[in-house]
């Protein structure tokens, strides 16, 4: 017990000094979609503390909308007690640091219990946490995707629903309970791939291990996790028969098969990055925070050590990764996974197969941990002197790390560069014209925010 104090402490230290960029401008404005959801956060926080009454519509957005059935609605996050103590411009950043804290200690967690050792371990954690699919979302304010840091938790649970048969059912009441709390903390739509993934690990566990209870431990937390979600997911439901776009499967995707080896190994991570873009020939990935996860080369050599010689997870890895790179590649791939995908309830409304690199990330870091764990044997046969023994694997986290950050960093410190911005607030007044800040880097589309610090209504909503 007193062990993972210690490396709780090590890791709410490392990302304290990862979001430092952020965190040393507590106080400032966002970009890109950190506008709609300050906005979105700061009304269920003025209807809670101001008016004594639980969130359910929003005055603001297009005359009057439910606020409860927005796709977008974190009121109901276990972190939300973050924006009702610190307010949304402070609150969204703490929420950053505490979620990549629970992914750390998450996959740490869970890569002991798939047997990687301490260092692999930590290195997979490292590796998941501080690839640049998180920093990317961090800096442009899209806290819809932060139900993503609760998988390694969500994964931890499940496989303890398979090797420990006789807590089934307490471990799949557990998995349904960490499923629920990554439903509430994103955006409804991104929590479908926690469920994609979630299926097909205890699928494919259960026939590979051949135990009834896992598929039956399935059954159950999709019995649980939807009565939890119920409370949300019904008002979403509701509200997007009518308001949500379905677009074609094939929409906004990449159009070039250079995007995914460019999303996991391309130094260049810019949210806008022209050169990369005609690089790519993909002028679709303007959007660079619908595609990015870089992990780099060092790890990827040692996730393909450890897919090689990990015999109790190589199968299930190997399928994982197979199904995860070509869903990824949407209609690129020669099997189109993301079309057939689309044709299912709920499913059909995500819209970019890019927004899954998570999960490959997670794989390659699980991967990557095992490597080292491997080398750290190989080292041991080869009979190296004890410093060597020692050193080498923290040299390699260390590189690892390093390198992580130098990619990251910069993405985080032109996030948060616009100080707090005086405002006076009037007479509630609703259909409003927009209201344009003269300042260009801050890069808002609908002054949201602005709009709702100035108590105006405006004629727009925010749709993801």
């Amino acid at each position: 017990m007193k062990n993972i104090y210690l490396h709780i402490t090590i890791f709410s230290l490392l990302a304290l000094l990862f979001l430092s960029p952020v965190l040393s401008h507590i106080n400032y404005w966002g970009i890109h979609d950190w506008d709609s959801i300050a906005a979105v956060t700061a009304i269920g926080r003025d209807s809670i503390l101001k008016y004594g009454q639980w969130p359910l519509w929003n005055p603001y957005a297009g005359g009057g909308l439910p606020l409860i059935g927005d796709v977008a609605t974190f009121c109901l996050s276990p972190l939300f007690p973050l924006i009702l103590l610190f307010g949304p411009v402070v609150g969204i950043k703490l929420i950053a640091l505490a979620g990549l804290i629970i992914g750390l200690v998450g996959m740490f967690k869970l890569a002991r219990e798939w047997g990687i050792k301490t260092t692999g371990a930590y290195l997979a954690a490292i590796i998941f946490m501080f690839s640049s699919h998180f920093p990317l979302r961090i800096a442009s304010g899209a806290m819809e995707y932060y139900g993503q840091f609760w998988l390694p938790w969500i994964l931890l649970f499940a496989s303890r629903v398979i090797e420990k048969p006789q807590k089934w059912v307490r471990n799949s009441i557990l998995t349904a309970f960490f499923l629920g709390l990554a439903f509430f903390q994103s955006a409804f739509i991104y929590s479908l791939f926690n469920l994609l993934v979630l299926l097909l690990f205890l699928l494919i566990r259960s026939l590979q291990l051949r135990r009834i209870h896992g598929l039956l431990g399935l059954g159950l937390i999709f019995l649980l996790f939807f009565s939890l979600v119920s409370i949300r997911l019904l008002p979403v439901l509701e509200t997007s028969r009518s308001a949500w776009r379905v677009e074609s499967p094939e929409a906004m995707q990449a159009e070039s098969l250079l995007v995914l080896p460019a999303t996991f190994l391309d130094r260049d991570q810019a949210l806008r990055s022209p050169a990369r873009e005609e690089r790519l020939r993909s002028p679709n990935s303007e959007n660079w925070e619908e595609y990015g996860s870089y992990v780099g080369w060092l790890p990827i050599l040692l996730a393909a050590l450890g897919l090689a010689t990990w015999k109790r997870k190589r199968l299930l890895l190997g399928i994982l990764l197979v199904f995860f790179s070509l869903l990824y590649l949407g209609h690129l791939s020669p099997i189109n996974f993301w079309a057939l995908l689309h044709r299912l309830f709920l499913f059909r409304w995500l819209r970019l197969p890019s927004r899954s690199s998570y999960i490959i990330s997670l794989i390659l870091a699980l991967s990557a941990g095992y490597g080292l764990t491997r080398l750290e044997y190989y080292f041991q046969s080869w009979r190296l002197k004890v410093i060597l023994r020692i050193s080498l694997p923290i040299l390699i986290i260390i590189f690892i790390f390093v390198d992580l950050v130098i990619i990251s960093r910069p993405l985080l410190k032109i996030a948060y560069i616009t100080p707090l911005q005086p405002v006076e607030a009037g007479e509630f007044v609703q259909q409003a014209k927009p209201v344009w800040i003269p300042l260009q880097r801050m890069e808002l589309g609908s002054h949201l925010y602005m709009k709702y610090l100035q108590n105006q209504g405006g004629d727009c909503c925010h749709l993801y």
